[in-house]
């Protein structure tokens, strides 16, 4: 009786998935000024666009992961009134030796002298809302005054 479960996972491509430990994934973003790529990394101020892939080891499925960027910071109102910001906005598919790339805006993914944080998610067909992946690379700004 359990082989006969063990089967169905197989041949059910969402249940497959399901089933198994989450992929090898990667995150890796790169500021895009004029043509040059530079690695994120601590910034007086960004306003440059910011390129996020988001890469699956090993051959296709049948079936791409869902994937998905979200950015969130804090932003203020006043000295002392702490307004929590998020973006959401950027969703595609990913899947072995082929990665998804998005392209996060100044003003809509982040705001420029308020450090965020990028964090990229991967959900399985059939698997739900719950994800088998998630990365988050915070990203420090620091303006002088």
């Amino acid at each position: 009786m359990r082989t006969i479960g063990v089967l169905i996972a197989l041949i059910t491509p969402g249940l497959a998935f399901a089933a198994e430990a989450g992929p090898k994934a990667t995150l890796a973003c790169e500021v895009v000024e004029e043509g040059k790529r530079t690695k994120l990394s601590e910034m007086s101020r960004l306003d440059f666009p910011v390129e996020c892939k988001v890469s699956v080891a090993g051959p296709a499925r049948p079936e791409p992961y869902a994937a998905r960027i979200v950015t969130t910071w804090t932003d203020y109102d006043g000295p002392k009134k702490k307004i929590p910001k998020k973006s959401d906005r950027l969703s595609g598919t990913v899947n072995g030796g082929a990665p998804w790339i998005a392209k996060l805006e100044s003003d809509k993914d982040f705001s420029g002298c308020i450090s965020f944080v990028i964090e990229a998610v991967l959900t399985a067909p059939g698997a739900g809302t719950k994800p088998v992946w998630s990365k988050k690379l915070p990203v420090k700004q620091d303006c002088p005054d």
